[in-house]
This record gives C-alpha cells, sequence and structure tokens, in this order.
C-alpha cells in the first residue's frame, strides 16, 4: 500500500472559531479612562449636558442610560481566527486555547471518521501534509501560521482511533503546508501517506 495518498477534503473550510455567543457591554468608567480619551461626539455631549457621569463614575445619557464602551460589538458573537501565531505569543488564554482545540476536533471528526485505520507494517510509517486552496486576493499572511491545523488533524486521527498515537513511532513526517492559488475554491486538503 506505500505510494498510496489518502486525502481529507473539507470544503469552504472554517477560519474562525466562535469562542463566544455574546460579547459582554462595557462602559466608560471615569476611573479607567480620561475625558480627552473619550471619543469627540461623548466629549462634546459631556460639554453641552447630554452626557454626565453618574455616581459610581460610568458615563451616562441624559436618560441615566449607560454609554457603551463597544457599540459595535456588545451582544454579537466573538470569533477567534485561526492563527498559529496568536497561539505561541500568548495573547490566548489557556482556557480560550482549550476551547478552540476542542471545536476544531468536533469539526474535523466528522471529516477523518471515513478514513481507514492505518494498520502499519514494520518500517511503514505515515506522512501528512496539508494543501491549502484559497483565493489569492489577499497576500499578507504566514503560511507558516496554520500550523494548529495539522496539530489538530493528528490528535483528532488519534481521537478517531486512525492511528495508534501521532509520535515519530508512526509519524514520520508531518507539518508541511502547501498553499495552492485558486479562483474560485476554497478548501482545505489533509493528505495521508503510508511511507
Amino acid at each position: 500500500m506505500s505510494g498510496n495518498v489518502w486525502k481529507v477534503v473539507i470544503p469552504n473550510f472554517e477560519n474562525k472559531v466562535p469562542v463566544s455567543k455574546r460579547r459582554r457591554a462595557k462602559y466608560f468608567n471615569k476611573k479607567k479612562v480620561k475625558v480627552t480619551d473619550l471619543p469627540n461626539k461623548h466629549q462634546k455631549y459631556i460639554s453641552t449636558g447630554k452626557y454626565l457621569w453618574d455616581k459610581k463614575g460610568y458615563l451616562v445619557d441624559d436618560k441615566g442610560n449607560r454609554v457603551l464602551a463597544n457599540p459595535l460589538v456588545a451582544g454579537k458573537p466573538k470569533f477567534w481566527t485561526i492563527n498559529g501565531q496568536r497561539i505561541y505569543d500568548g495573547s490566548l488564554n489557556y482556557h480560550v486555547r482549550a476551547f478552540v482545540a476542542k471545536w476544531v476536533h468536533a469539526y474535523l471528526k466528522p471529516y477523518i471518521e471515513e478514513l481507514p485505520t492505518f494498520k502499519l507494517k514494520e518500517g511503514e510509517y505515515l506522512r501528512v501534509w496539508i494543501d491549502l486552496y484559497k483565493p489569492g486576493e489577499n497576500q499578507n499572511w504566514d503560511c507558516d501560521n496554520l500550523w494548529p491545523w495539522t496539530k489538530w488533524f493528528m490528535d483528532t486521527l488519534v481521537e478517531c482511533g486512525k492511528v495508534p498515537d501521532d509520535s515519530i513511532e508512526f509519524v514520520r513526517s508531518c507539518g508541511q503546508i502547501s498553499y495552492v492559488e485558486s479562483v474560485d475554491e476554497r478548501k482545505l486538503v489533509f493528505n495521508i501517506q503510508i511511507i
């Protein structure tokens, strides 16, 4: 069976993971923000008396309602774009990282379940790589920042019982990501080969 390539194709793949259903509303508080740092229209409303600071230090309108500091996103879902750089630079906290990994495993599982169970003979190993098909309109991203896909794919292969483990005992080549510019297709293709 050496030489055969099994392909797991994920059409129109998700590259954003929902990390919260609703973002919390944030309000301007005198203890945390200077008047000069407020948006210009808010500064104007304060000077005309339309906005004022309540007893607790919150900016309120003329009806006593707190003024939102994040009106464009409050109450809307929050998404995290899959990007390995954000994982290793520490800007994604442990709990969100664990949630994202769990979400991606569940996302990949139905595609992986269609694969056979790989029974390797002595001296046989797996090689795994990704071909990413995507239109080339935005060229300002790094191919290597998509490494989490490989990690999550391998972990899900093990989780689904398709390989006993993703250690070098079974997998000797893993992690290559090739970008294929595509006019109309957007897909992730995970390739598995016995070598």
